[in-house]
């Protein structure tokens, strides 16, 4: 879905990545990769970049690595064709605000602020209609059927990864 400027919205949930199960800092960071870039296949997202909205409710220490910004930001600034237009994110918790304050020194100023930490959806500059149905909207979206779908996209070659 899209901001009223739009821009492509990627939608996280930082409460689904439990890294107790396993997974590592690097395994997440492959994973924003592989969405940027599959967002990337649409012009619009080319042209206008991307918004970010994290729904950060329910996050736990158990959900984050401080790895994680650390390889993404490298993966991303100065080498991955993407705009950042603006970040938004809701509901972040004591700890998270405190992390990103040592986090956001990593990051060119430009990009520090166009990060929002908001405590309601009215703070998004998105229409409620566009949003999923757990924030109001009337947005459908299941993970598991995205990721199948871009797994035989993968095995039937119709997938592009964006080549600049």
């Amino acid at each position: 879905f899209q901001d009223k400027e739009g821009n492509t919205m990627l939608l996280g949930r930082m409460r689904n990545n439990d890294m107790s199960d396993g997974r590592t800092a690097k395994d997440v960071v492959r994973m924003a990769l592989y969405t940027i870039d599959r967002a990337m296949e649409d012009e619009n997202t080319q042209i206008n970049g991307i918004s970010i909205f994290h729904d950060l409710n329910g996050l736990s220490t158990n959900n984050v690595s401080p790895q994680i910004p650390k390889l993404l930001f490298n993966a991303i600034i100065g080498h991955f064709p993407v705009r950042i237009h603006s970040a938004y994110l809701l509901n972040a918790p004591i700890f998270f605000r405190g992390i990103f304050s040592v986090i956001s020194l990593m990051m060119p100023s430009k990009l520090r602020k166009r990060v929002h930490f908001v405590n309601n959806l009215d703070e998004v500059p998105i229409e409620l209609e566009s949003h999923l149905q757990e924030y109001g909207g009337t947005l459908i979206h299941n993970s598991k059927d995205w990721v199948d779908f871009q797994i035989q996209r993968e095995k039937d070659g119709s997938m592009n990864s964006f080549s600049g």
